[in-house]
């Protein structure tokens, strides 16, 4: 089976705390403004690594057989 993998960097740049989410183990951190996690992600090629963002939450989504680290930055 081929694996893909995935590294970003996510930032708060809102002038506001936010949450972080990682999806579907529900794990959450409070994002102080300009603070950073770095997320690593690897699973199945055919997998897709999700973000959605909205003024009070930013949440990661894993795809089915991913595993997904969160490292403060």
């Amino acid at each position: 089976m081929e694996k893909q993998s995935f590294k970003i960097q996510v930032t708060n740049l809102s002038e506001k705390p936010t949450t972080f989410r990682l999806e579907p183990w529900g794990d959450e951190k409070e994002l102080l403004v300009n603070e950073s996690v770095i997320i690593q992600a690897e699973g199945p090629r055919e997998g897709v690594l999700e973000v959605e963002y909205s003024e009070k939450l930013i949440t990661i989504y894993g795809w089915a057989g991913s595993i997904c680290e969160v490292e403060e930055h």
